[in-house]
């Protein structure tokens, strides 16, 4: 696996591996990595749903959103979020996706401080984690055409920490 980090602070593009075939070798690569950078991109994966729970096993537990489980989800499967080009949502600001979790990380200023950001450029195939136990997301509005599918899968953590 090599890596290329994103900026000083945090963030790395990940280069050969394979997610949907990770050992368990490979696997322990890919948690240091995500430790390290708190931000991991891979491209050209095209993974399936059940490339999706074979990976989330391969970091730990896979957990089930509060917000999925309100949709009726019981069991931890990519869920899927079909986002136009005219979409209203309230993702084009700095949010976490597990305020709702027992213990919600505590995302202070400094998160959104640009020194301590990274930027991924998104392509068809492409997977990015994240540690949400110590960084926010923010969906820049970049022009598009048509419909982006995105797919999230949540993998249960311990007790929240900052970044570095």
């Amino acid at each position: 696996m090599r890596i290329e980090p994103l900026t000083a602070a945090l963030g790395a593009e990940l280069s050969d591996i394979d997610l949907g075939g990770l050992d368990a070798e490979m696997a322990a690569e890919l948690r240091k990595a995500i430790l390290e950078y708190k931000v991991v991109g891979i491209r050209g994966q095209f993974l399936d749903d059940a490339g999706h729970v074979r990976l989330a096993e391969s970091l730990g537990e896979p957990w089930i959103h509060p917000m999925d489980r309100l949709a009726g989800v019981d069991s931890a499967e990519p869920s899927e979020l079909r986002v136009k080009s005219d979409h209203q949502l309230l993702t084009d600001r700095w949010h976490l996706d597990v305020l709702y979790a027992p213990n919600p990380p505590a995302v202070t200023e400094h998160a959104t401080n640009p020194s301590v950001t990274c930027r991924w450029r998104w392509r068809n195939g492409d997977v990015v984690i994240w540690d949400e136990r110590c960084t926010a997301h923010f969906a820049v509005r970049d022009p598009w055409e048509g419909e982006r599918v995105l797919r999230r899968l949540l993998v249960e953590g311990d007790c929240p920490v900052t970044a570095n």
